[in-house]
């Protein structure tokens, strides 16, 4: 029996006598968390994130559509002037349907739904935080640098969005 038994003193000598396989064992648990999770559906931004969660006592959800279908929906396209909405969609799938992320799937998928054929691509780079980037053959307008990403990292490469784009970003945000 062991319920009247002081574990503090046992947990001392633990981590004094072996603190490498805590150091591991640390990592490795939030890693197969992380894992478990994503298996669910369930994407966490790192160990930092998930570290936090533990000090949450509230949450509050504004996303109805990922929540109650379980998947990700696009609700809006914000087209720079001289393309429209199909274009760009139809040349974001061309480059997205290299990449792994869960809404590069959701981009490819409705270019599909709205028959817009890819061209292809080659050059793909993932930028991990950022976004995606490869080089498209568009018979239309030529051999271009298509890139996918934040609002942040898209703004660092290219500049600040044009008035319009940044008042649908602010809006949608």
């Amino acid at each position: 029996e062991f319920a009247g038994l002081d574990w503090m003193p046992t947990l001392a000598v633990l981590v004094v006598a072996c603190p490498c396989a805590l150091i591991l064992a640390t990592p490795a648990a939030v890693a197969a968390a992380m894992c478990r999770l994503a298996r669910s559906g369930v994407l966490i931004k790192g160990g930092a994130a998930l570290e936090r969660l533990a000090q949450v006592d509230t949450l509050a959800f504004d996303k109805t559509g990922t929540l109650t279908l379980g998947r990700p929906e696009l609700s809006e396209i914000l087209a720079a002037a001289g393309w429209s909405d199909d274009e760009v969609l139809r040349l974001a799938a061309a480059v997205e349907s290299s990449s792994e992320h869960p809404l590069a799937r959701l981009v490819v998928e409705q270019a599909a739904a709205r028959g817009l054929s890819r061209p292809p691509s080659s050059e793909f780079q993932a930028l991990p935080g950022h976004g995606v980037r490869a080089r498209v053959e568009d018979p239309a307008r030529g051999e271009l640098l298509v890139q996918v990403g934040s609002p942040r990292w898209m703004a660092d490469r290219l500049g600040p969005p044009s008035a319009i784009l940044r008042e649908g970003l602010s809006r949608l945000d």
